[in-house]
């Protein structure tokens, strides 16, 4: 299937000439107009999304700055990266005066960021959940084979490309491209669904073990970090479809869910900043304070009757958070 049609596998779009026995890029088969004003008006409205969420959250989180928040800094970096590179890229023209050697870097930069935008953006999600509540070690040990999964999609760009460059010398083409084929496809989908099983099932876990009523806080990141897991699967899916279509508007598609990802990896953060701010100005009667997450018994509780602040609701995670 990625071998004899035009395939955008992450939004980078392949062919295979079928006029000589060697792969080279078809450069007509690049976006058009429409297609490509399109992709510039998705990553300038996505961008914005992701930049000013991913600043008011560091804003919110400047004094408790853990490693959740350094990953969606990095994801929004990384995103940019990947549009400026994308731009250039897709901008080359026969007159373009760009060495050659810049023209394939540009290309592995284009390939790379993709990779590392999506999978900083699931960490970062992953890293909060873990701040959130129990089943360190699985989750850690889940963080672990995100980081790896990551460095194989990296790395497997290069072993792919590479020997390929000696069979059709892609990287002389104007337009540099080489196929990436179907071990990378099924690599892709595979973590995907993971990773998307990981950040799915976990929050539900830990929202069941929360038996306390009263948690509310936890209960709404939780569930905010589900949903979260929920959007990033939508994302993954509707991307998956129309790569395998292999039309145009994939690489729209891919556009999309690089700023989605990073866009969501910041909800958690903002919903429970949100419920800070209207318990500030809604304060209730009487609350109950819960002192850690507890897990197959009840949770240790404090009642307080003045509504006193000298615990804040968001430091009452658990005892791993209060100790960050």
């Amino acid at each position: 299937m990625y071998d004899h049609d035009p395939r955008h596998f992450n939004g980078r779009l392949v062919t295979l000439s079928t006029q000589s026995s060697n792969l080279s890029l078809n450069t007509g088969s690049f976006p058009g107009p429409d297609i490509q004003h399109k992709i510039l008006l998705s990553a300038y409205v996505g961008m914005s999304l992701a930049g000013s969420t991913t600043v008011i959250r560091l804003a919110l989180r400047v004094r408790k700055l853990w490693w959740d928040d350094v990953l969606a800094l990095l994801a929004l970096i990384s995103l940019i990266i990947t549009a400026v590179a994308g731009k250039t890229y897709y901008g080359i023209t026969d007159a373009s005066t760009i060495p050659q050697h810049s023209r394939v870097a540009l290309y592995y930069i284009f390939a790379v960021t993709f990779d590392t935008t999506v999978w900083a953006s699931r960490l970062s999600i992953l890293l909060t959940i873990i701040r959130l509540g129990s089943f360190q070690r699985q989750l850690y040990t889940a963080a672990v084979c995100f980081t790896l999964a990551c460095l194989i999609l990296v790395a497997q760009v290069f072993w792919v490309c590479e020997p390929q460059d000696q069979l059709n010398h892609w990287k002389v083409d104007p337009v540099p491209q080489c196929v990436l084929g179907r071990s990378v496809a099924i690599t892709q989908v595979t973590t995907d669904a993971f990773a998307d099983v990981i950040l799915v099932v976990f929050p539900l876990i830990l929202l069941r073990y929360l038996q306390s009523a009263q948690a509310q806080a936890q209960k709404i990141r939780l569930g905010v970090s589900f949903i979260v897991g929920g959007l990033t699967t939508i994302v993954s899916i509707v991307h998956a479809v129309y790569l395998l279509q292999g039309t145009q508007i994939s690489i729209l598609v891919s556009n999309v869910e690089l700023s989605v990802s990073v866009t969501i990896s910041n909800f958690t953060v903002l919903v429970a900043a949100a419920h800070q701010l209207w318990n500030r100005y809604h304060p209730a009667q009487e609350t109950t304070k819960v002192s850690t997450m507890a897990f197959g018994s009840a949770p240790q509780i404090e009642q307080n009757s003045q509504g006193s602040s000298d615990l804040e609701m968001e430091d009452a995670l658990s005892n791993q958070d209060s100790g960050r």
